[in-house]
């Protein structure tokens, strides 16, 4: 099981590319995030998680990228897969 630690500020962060599958996102301070091949999060079109909450996702295709952005404070997100890890098939 792979897991990414980001650093939520007031920028777009995006983990590596990830496996499909499940992936839980544990955010410590309240974030929006987005899923996709090239996301770039932003607060009007992306999804909500508040501090002290977790999500798990099942992400549809292999190579997806998961972007936060912090709400208002930043602080760590962790976002963890839950089988394998990131693939050397994902070209950057």
């Amino acid at each position: 099981m792979a897991s990414y630690n980001l650093q939520a500020t007031d920028a777009s962060q995006s983990t590596p590319k990830l496996q499909r599958g499940p992936v839980t996102i544990r955010a410590y301070v309240s974030i929006y995030f987005k899923v996709g091949e090239e996301p770039i999060a932003d607060s009007r079109t992306c999804a909500l998680l508040r501090a002290g909450e977790s999500r798990t996702l099942n992400l549809p295709v292999k190579c997806s990228k998961i972007a936060v952005l912090a709400v208002k404070d930043a602080g760590t997100v962790t976002i963890a897969e839950e089988i394998g890890g990131a693939k050397a098939s994902c070209s950057s």
